[in-house]
Formats: C-alpha cells, sequence, structure tokens
C-alpha cells in the first residue's frame, strides 16, 4: 500500500506544478515581455519569494523544468506506442506520432519546438532527452537492415522528426502531409511495403 503524502508535502507539489503551467501558460513565441517571473508570480498568487523557494534559479530553473516536463511525457507516450507496435516501422511512427501529438498543442507545442530562440539557453540543462532515447530506440530497429551506422541513421531521422514537429506547431492543420512523408521515408529506408492505415494516433 501507498502510504499518502503528508498534506504539507502535497502543498509543495501543488504549489510547484501550479508555477510550471504558469510560465506556460504566459509563454507567447517573440514576446519576452509576455513571460516574466513577476507575471508568474501574479498568475499563481505568489510572492516573489514564495516563486525563488520553489526555483532558486528563477524564471531560467522554471523553463528548463517545463521542457524537461514535456519531454518526459513525450518519451512515456512514445515508449508506449513503440512497445505497443508490431513490427519496426510502426515503432518508428509510434515515436513521431508521441512528438507530433504534443507538437499540435496550442502552447506545448510552440515551447518544446522552441519556436523562441531567445529561449534556447535557458532550456540547455533539459534539451535532448527526447532525442536521445527515440535515437537509441531507432538504432535498435534499423540493426541489421541497413548498410550505414544505424545511430548515425537514426539521428538523421530524429532531426527530421524535430523538423516535422516544428512545422506542426508553426501550423497544426499540415500534421498529415508530415505524418505521411516520414511514414514514406521509413517505408523506403527499412525496404519493406507501405503499411495499412489503421486509424490515427492522436492523443
Amino acid at each position: 500500500m501507498v502510504t499518502p503524502l503528508p498534506l504539507r508535502e502535497r502543498n509543495k507539489v501543488r504549489i510547484r506544478a501550479e508555477l510550471l503551467e504558469a510560465v506556460l501558460q504566459s509563454f507567447l513565441p517573440g514576446d519576452k515581455t509576455a513571460l516574466t517571473l513577476e507575471v508568474v508570480a501574479q498568475r499563481t498568487g505568489c510572492s516573489r519569494a514564495t516563486v525563488y523557494t520553489y526555483f532558486p534559479g528563477g524564471l531560467n530553473e522554471m523553463l528548463s523544468a517545463v521542457y524537461a516536463q514535456i519531454s518526459d511525457e513525450v518519451i512515456c507516450e512514445a515508449e508506449q506506442l513503440h512497445d505497443g507496435a508490431q513490427d519496426a516501422h510502426a515503432r518508428i511512427m509510434g515515436l513521431a506520432h508521441a512528438l507530433l501529438n504534443i507538437a499540435q498543442q496550442p502552447k506545448r507545442g510552440p515551447f518544446f519546438a522552441q519556436l523562441d530562440p531567445s529561449l534556447i539557453p535557458a532550456l540547455q540543462p533539459a534539451l535532448g532527452r527526447a532525442s536521445q532515447r527515440f535515437e537509441s530506440l531507432i538504432a535498435v530497429e534499423l540493426q541489421g537492415r541497413i548498410d550505414a551506422e544505424p545511430r548515425v541513421v537514426a539521428a538523421l531521422l530524429v532531426g527530421a522528426m524535430r523538423e516535422a514537429s516544428v512545422r506542426v506547431a508553426r501550423e497544426p492543420s499540415r500534421r498529415e502531409a508530415y505524418t505521411a512523408a516520414l511514414s514514406a521515408t521509413i517505408v523506403r529506408l527499412l525496404g519493406k511495403a507501405p503499411p495499412r492505415r489503421t486509424g490515427r494516433h492522436r492523443s
């Protein structure tokens, strides 16, 4: 039986989550005035002192924490889709679907796609987690199937997925086009017949 957290600890978890959500909801690509520590504090009803209690590194630490949180969600969904698929094509596409699912979300998509380059320095501690995991999973699928080095090709595929997610974050209506292009690329890479469509992977 799992012992529930004491009320004090539950409140800490709640406040931390509220602060991170406030960061995400305040984010507007290209508008530096929309996302400040003061705005986050006002959205949550917290004082600056309280914000620094939870995030001593201030806004930069919160930005990194939000990105890491979304990365973990992407990895979790990607692994579920990957592990539940029946063949290499579907397993690799499961990773792409997880990434594009996030890309289509109004706030999380543009944030995770790094549509505001000015935030990249703050995000550095959390960057690359999902990409590294994807590369590892794809390299395993490519082992023995291609003449090139699997890890190198995996990195190129992940780069294509990331670029597709950036485009979809900017223009969500184009998701199907980028999904089809990724699928066709993987089919060619694996040297197999195109898979039958059995439905969309949407969160």
